[in-house]
C-alpha cells in the first residue's frame, strides 16, 4: 500500500477505542511503527484515561512522559488536574507546575477545584481557593457558578447531618 500510519492515525483509534487495553496496543504498535508519542498524544491519554475512572494511570503519565523523554506542557498539568482525587496529588501536581517553571492556571486550579467539590471535600475546596488567591488567579463566572452549587449543596448536606439524616462521610470527617 506504501501508507505508513501517523501520529494522527494513532490518535483518531485512542479517541474511537478508549480501553486500558487498546491504549497499550495503539502504544506498543506506535513504537513497532517508529513513532514516538509526542506532548499533544500524551495528552490525550491522560483525558482517556480520566474519561474510563483510570485515575491513578493518568497521574502516573508524567512519569511515562519522563520515561519516553516528551516534555509536559501546562495542558498537560490541566489534563492531569482532572484526575486528582487526594490533597496530596492535587498538591504534588501543583508542586510539579512549579518545578516545570510554571504556574497554576485558572483551568488547573478549577480542575481541582471541582473534583475537591465532587467529592465533598470542603477543605481541598478551601485549601486550592486559598492556593488561587496566593497565586493570584482570579475565578471565572463557571467556576463561580460551580461554587455556588457547591455551597448550596453542602448548606443542605449539614443541615440533613444537623436533624439526624444520613449524609455521606465526608461531611462527617475532616478531609484528607
Amino acid at each position: 500500500d506504501g501508507v505508513d500510519p501517523d501520529i494522527r492515525t494513532f490518535s483518531i483509534l485512542l479517541t474511537a477505542i478508549n480501553t486500558s487495553e487498546a491504549e497499550a496496543a495503539i502504544l506498543s504498535a506506535m513504537e513497532e511503527a517508529k513513532l514516538q508519542p509526542d506532548t499533544a498524544f500524551y495528552n490525550q491519554i491522560i483525558k482517556s484515561r480520566f474519561y474510563r475512572g483510570d485515575l491513578a494511570a493518568g497521574i502516573n503519565s508524567l512519569v511515562e512522559m519522563n520515561e519516553h523523554g516528551v516534555t509536559p506542557d501546562i495542558l498537560t498539568f490541566g489534563c492531569i488536574a482532572l484526575c486528582c482525587n487526594t490533597r496530596k496529588e492535587g498538591l504534588d501536581l501543583l508542586r510539579s507546575i512549579h518545578e516545570f517553571g510554571a504556574r497554576p492556571n485558572r483551568e488547573i486550579m478549577s480542575s481541582l477545584i471541582t473534583g475537591a467539590m465532587r467529592k465533598l471535600h470542603l477543605a481541598n475546596v478551601i485549601l486550592y481557593l486559598e492556593i488561587m488567591e496566593n497565586e493570584g488567579i482570579t475565578a471565572d463566572k463557571r467556576l463561580i457558578a460551580k461554587m455556588e452549587n457547591f455551597n448550596s449543596t453542602y448548606r443542605k448536606l449539614i443541615w440533613d447531618k444537623d436533624h439526624g439524616r444520613k449524609v455521606p462521610y465526608l461531611v462527617n470527617q475532616e478531609s484528607k
